[in-house]
């Protein structure tokens, strides 16, 4: 890993925004849950109504709350699973571009490839006038 790639890393990568926001979901989700089950709890054993009503009042702040919790969870992941996509579209671009050495300047990128060798699909199978191969045998039915 490069000192400068690392050094990213360690001051906090790229997007410390979208990662906040990640963040502040993940906190926003456990404060909804412990909002949730005390407003359930609030509605079960103080609320001014029937003491049927407050039961079926209190399942539903904590379906509620279920739900609230859910989406907040996913909006978190989906913050991450993008940033970790970016993360692993470059590093797998810098990867090929080290191993294929492509060129970075625009006028070598912008130049035209060179010519195509084109030759038979057969050509590796001859090896000289004499000799032939079992592949090619098989290719000529013999």
């Amino acid at each position: 890993m490069h000192t400068s790639t690392r050094t990213h890393f360690m001051s906090g990568g790229r997007y410390p925004v979208l990662r906040t926001l990640g963040i502040f979901y993940l906190l926003g989700s456990a404060i909804t849950i412990l909002a949730g089950i005390a407003g359930a709890a609030w509605v079960a054993f103080r609320a001014p109504a029937a003491p049927w009503d407050r039961f079926s009042m209190s399942l539903t702040v904590l379906a509620g709350t279920f739900i609230a919790v859910i989406a907040m969870l996913f909006i978190a992941e989906v913050i991450k699973l993008a940033i970790d996509i970016e993360h692993n579209t470059r590093s797998t671009a810098a990867l090929l571009a080290r191993q294929l050495e492509l060129p970075t300047t625009a006028s070598s990128v912008l130049a035209p490839p060179p010519s195509i060798n084109h030759t038979s699909r057969l050509e590796p199978y001859f090896h000289s006038p004499d000799e032939e191969t079992a592949e090619l045998a098989l290719l000529r039915g013999h």
